[in-house]
C-alpha cells in the first residue's frame, strides 16, 4: 500500500506514522528547525531513507521550466485582463509568488509516488500543496494523509482570508497623499517634460548621509537633465514612507523629483479600493481548469489568485495604474522611462499611460544579469502578443538582450544600452600575480533567506573539515546576516567568518575567490580578474547568472567538491590563469556593456 503523509512538524508526524515501523523515505522541501527534528527522528528509525532534495531538483529543472512557462502562459493568454495582470504570480516570477514552488513540489510529489513502494514523508508548511496533493492522491486511489493545517495566526486570516490589508492600504495611501501635500513634497508633472523616468524607492536606496541613490539607474537622472531638460523622476515610493519620500525630494540636481502619486486625488484612492475590494470577492468564483504533465493545479492557482487579492497585491498595482493616467494626462508628450523586470506594476504603469494616450513612447530598461530563475523574462507561445509591453527595452548589455530575444520577446523591441547600476569593477587593474598565503574567499549572498541558509549549510560541511581558508560574508544589502544564523541548526555557523562592511570594490580588492549562488557580484568579480565559484544549491530553476560559460568560473554542486575546486584554481600556472582572466574580462563587458556617451545616448534616442 502506498502511502504519503505531508506534515510541517514533528508532532503532526508522530500521528500519523506507520506502527509497526516500516521503511520510510523522506523529503524536505524547506529547511527550518522543525526540518531538523524530523530529520533526526526519521534517522533514529533505522528504516528511514532522506531522498536528496537537491539532485532531485537538479535532475527535474530544465523540463519543469519549460511546461510550467507554457502552463502560466496559457493562463494568462486565456485570462490576460487589467485586473488579471495586476495579480503577481502571472508574471511566472519564483520570488514574486509561491505558485512556483507549490507547482513544482506537486509534481516532483506524484512523480515519486509512482515509483513508491511503501511510505513517503514529505515535510512542507504549505497547507494548499497537501491540499492538492490529497486531490490528485482520491483520483488515482493513492493513501494521502494531510497533515499540514492552515496556521491559524493573525497574519493567515488578514493575508489569505480577509480584506483588512486593502482597507489598510487605502487608509494608508490616504494619509500619505494628505500629508505629503500638507509638506508639499512632490506636485504633479508639468506638460512640457521631456522624459518621466519612474523608478523605486527603498530603504537601502538611501545612503548614510540620507540621500537618494538611485540603484536601477545611476547617474542617468543627472546625465539626462544635462541633455534633455526638463526631466521628471517619479518615484514610487516603498511602503509610502514619509521619511523615504523626504530623503527622495531632498537632493536635486538638474531635474524635479515627485513621488509617483503626487497628481492623485482622494477620488482616485476611493475607486481603486473599490475596484480592489470588488476583485476580492469575485475571485472567490474564479475557475481555473490547468495541468502540468496531466497533474491537475488547479487548487494551486486558484489560492494564488485569492492571496494577490487577499494580500493587498491587486490593489498596489492597480493603484500603480490610477498614478500611470494621471502622469500622462499632466505629461502627455513626454517619453516614460522605468526598470523593466515584467513586474505586475509595470503592466499597470504601461497599461495605465496607453489609457490615456496611444503615442506615447515607453522605454523599460532591463538593468540586471538574467539567470534561468527569471521566468519573468520568458513568454510562451503567442504569449509575448497579449502582454502589456514597452516600445523598446534597452538591455544591460549583449548577453542579456540575446537571451531576451531567445525567451521570447520580440527583437525589434531590444537595442543594448549599458550597466547603469553596476560598480565600476573594471576599473580594478587586473591582478599579475597571486598571494601564496591561504586562500581568502568572498562569500556573495542573495536576496532571500532560503539562499541564507542553504549557502551557510553549504559551507558548514565544506568547511567544518578544518581548511585554512579565510572568509568573508557579504549579505545583501536588503536582508540581514542574522535572520539567518538564527534558523541553523543549533542557531550558528560551524566555521569562522568576518562580516563584509565596506564597499563592493574594497571586498573585491581583498578576495582571491568570490563564491555565488545567485549574486551579480560573482559576474563583477569576474569582470574584476578574480576567479568565481558557482554553488549549486539544486534550487527548482538554476541561479547562475552567468549559466553556460566556464572560462573562468567553476561549480561546487557538493560541499565536498568545494575544496578540490579551489586546489584546481590555486594549481593553475601564471600563464593559464592570466589568459582566463582575460577572457573573463571579456565576457563581463559583453553581458554589462560599459557606460560612456554612446551608450548613453541610446536612453535619448530609443
Amino acid at each position: 500500500m502506498r502511502t504519503v503523509i505531508l506534515c510541517r512538524d514533528l508532532k503532526s508526524l508522530m500521528s500519523h506514522i506507520p506502527l509497526p515501523p516500516e521503511h520510510v523515505q523522506f523529503l524536505v522541501l524547506q529547511e527550518s528547525p522543525e526540518s531538523g527534528s524530523i530529520r533526526a527522528f526519521c534517522e533514529r528509525r533505522g528504516l528511514s531513507e532522506e531522498l536528496p532534495r537537491a539532485d532531485l531538483f537538479r535532475s527535474r529543472s530544465g523540463r519543469f521550466r519549460s511546461e510550467y512557462v507554457s502552463a502560466i502562459g496559457r493562463l494568462n493568454i486565456e485570462f490576460g485582463s487589467r485586473e488579471w495582470w495586476a495579480m503577481p504570480f502571472t508574471t511566472k516570477n519564483p520570488i514574486s509568488s509561491e505558485l512556483c514552488l507549490d507547482i513544482f513540489s506537486l509534481v516532483l510529489i506524484v512523480d515519486l509516488i509512482r515509483n513508491l513502494n511503501g511510505c513517503l514523508v514529505v515535510v512542507t508548511d504549505r497547507d494548499v500543496l497537501g491540499m492538492q496533493v490529497a486531490a490528485w492522491g482520491r483520483t488515482e486511489g493513492v493513501a494521502v494523509v494531510n497533515a499540514v493545517r492552515p496556521a491559524w495566526t493573525w497574519s493567515h486570516i488578514h493575508t489569505r482570508l480577509s480584506f483588512l490589508p486593502i482597507l489598510y492600504l487605502a487608509a494608508r495611501s490616504v494619509w500619505f497623499k494628505l500629508r505629503t501635500d500638507r509638506r508639499n513634497i512632490g506636485s504633479p508633472a508639468g506638460g512640457a517634460a521631456s522624459m518621466v523616468m519612474i523608478t523605486l524607492v527603498h530603504p537601502h536606496s538611501i545612503t548614510s548621509e540620507g540621500r537618494f541613490r538611485d540603484t536601477y539607474f545611476g547617474e542617468l537622472e543627472g546625465w539626462l537633465g544635462r541633455e534633455i531638460p526638463p526631466v521628471v523622476v517619479a518615484g514610487v515610493i516603498q511602503g509610502q514612507s514619509l521619511p523615504l519620500a523626504q530623503a527622495f525630494q531632498g537632493n536635486r540636481n538638474a531635474v524635479r523629483r515627485i513621488s509617483i502619486d503626487a497628481g492623485l486625488d482622494l477620488h482616485d484612492i476611493f475607486r481603486n479600493t473599490w475596484e480592489a475590494l470588488r476583485g476580492f470577492l469575485a475571485c472567490r468564483f474564479l475557475k481555473v481548469s490547468s495541468e502540468i504533465g496531466g497533474v491537475s493545479i488547479g487548487n494551486l492557482v486558484k489560492r494564488a489568485v485569492k492571496e494577490a487579492h487577499a494580500s493587498g497585491e491587486v490593489f498596489r498595482s492597480l493603484y500603480i495604474y490610477r498614478c500611470a493616467r494621471r502622469l500622462a494626462s499632466a505629461a502627455p508628450t513626454a517619453r516614460y522611462l522605468y526598470p523593466y523586470e515584467n513586474r505586475a506594476w509595470e503592466k499597470m504603469l504601461l497599461l495605465g499611460v496607453r489609457s490615456v494616450s496611444r503615442r506615447t513612447r515607453t522605454i523599460g530598461y532591463q538593468h540586471a544579469s538574467i539567470t534561468a530563475s527569471h521566468t519573468n523574462f520568458v513568454f510562451a507561445e503567442n504569449e509575448a502578443e497579449i502582454t502589456p509591453l514597452p516600445d523598446v527595452i534597452v538591455a544591460f548589455g549583449e548577453v542579456t538582450r540575446d537571451r531576451l530575444i531567445q525567451d521570447g520577446h520580440p527583437q525589434a523591441l531590444l537595442r543594448v544600452g549599458c550597466a547603469l547600476r553596476q560598480p565600476k569593477t573594471g576599473a580594478l587593474a587586473i591582478r599579475s600575480s597571486r598571494e601564496e598565503t591561504r586562500p581568502r574567499i568572498l562569500v556573495a549572498l542573495g536576496a532571500r533567506v532560503t539562499e541564507y541558509l542553504r549557502v551557510l549549510c553549504f559551507l558548514n560541511d565544506a568547511i567544518g573539515a578544518g581548511h585554512d581558508w579565510e572568509v568573508r560574508i557579504r549579505p545583501h544589502p536588503t536582508l540581514p546576516l542574522e535572520k539567518a544564523i538564527g534558523l541553523l541548526p543549533g542557531g550558528q555557523t560551524r566555521f569562522s567568518y568576518s562580516l563584509s562592511k565596506g564597499a563592493v570594490v574594497r571586498d573585491l580588492e581583498w578576495a582571491d575567490v568570490v563564491l555565488y549562488a545567485s549574486s551579480t557580484l560573482g559576474m563583477e568579480a569576474v569582470g574584476a580578474g578574480i576567479p568565481a565559484v558557482y554553488l549549486d544549491l539544486g534550487e527548482i530553476l538554476p541561479t547562475d547568472p552567468m549559466e553556460g560559460w566556464t572560462a573562468f568560473k567553476w561549480i561546487a554542486r557538493q560541499p565536498s567538491e568545494l575544496a578540490p575546486v579551489l586546489s584546481e584554481i590555486g594549481e593553475l600556472s601564471d600563464a593559464l590563469y592570466e589568459q582566463k582572466q582575460l577572457q573573463g574580462r571579456s565576457y563581463v563587458d559583453a553581458y554589462m556593456a560599459p557606460v560612456n556617451e554612446k551608450s548613453l545616448r541610446v536612453f535619448i534616442e530609443a
